[in-house]
């Protein structure tokens, strides 16, 4: 919705995510939603138009996205959308790059012996020993939230004077194998904290 998509795509992922809805209730949700930010369709045609004036967008980070002048109206509605897509997906892309670096370069990370996985989207997998889980949450705590921070900026990605500091929050989730959460049996069995399963 955010990067135009219609009801219909919206609906569509709803239901690909387990969430049965009708293109008709999405619109409604969409339509809620811009009545309660109305500037973000003004926002949208902003990002549409420019695509061709002045051809770029830059985030908060500093990252360019140049788009190439087309005639081409399947082409361009192509860049449209991703003008709209690129502000929000680079930055979270840019925040976890950054959250990435600090993780590998972390002065604890030997001691504590965890390894990174994969980053997958917003997401970053690490291998732990149970005895540090408590520890790397607390130092995931540091390298995603507290040392990666940015502000709002306007569409060349300018800073505005006023903004403050913006930090994303994280959720952890411990498991002994790929996707499934611990119960507390599990917790107890492992010697990790109970608040790291499910009853």
């Amino acid at each position: 919705m955010g990067y135009g998509r219609t009801a219909e795509a919206c609906a569509r992922q709803c239901k690909e995510e387990g969430v049965e809805i009708t293109p008709q209730q999405a619109q409604l949700i969409i339509d809620g939603i811009f009545t309660l930010y109305p500037g973000i369709p003004k926002l949208q045609e902003r990002l549409r138009a420019r695509v061709q004036d002045p051809g770029w967008v830059r985030n908060c980070f500093g990252r360019y996205r140049r788009f190439i002048a087309t005639d081409d109206m399947v082409a361009m509605g192509e860049l449209e959308r991703q003008a709209l897509n690129f502000p929000f997906q680079s930055m979270v892309a840019d925040a976890i790059s950054t959250a990435l670096y600090y993780l590998h370069q972390h002065p604890r990370r030997a001691e504590l012996n965890y390894k990174i996985i994969l980053q997958i989207h917003d997401a970053i997998l690490l291998e732990v020993p149970v005895q540090h889980v408590d520890a790397v949450c607390d130092v995931l705590q540091e390298c995603m939230v507290q040392r990666v921070s940015f502000k709002a900026c306007d569409l060349n990605g300018v800073p505005y004077t006023d903004s403050p500091d913006y930090r994303f929050g994280i959720d952890v989730e411990v498991s002994a194998r790929w996707g499934e959460k611990l119960s507390h049996e599990q917790c107890d069995l492992l010697g990790v904290d109970r608040k790291y399963g499910v009853a």
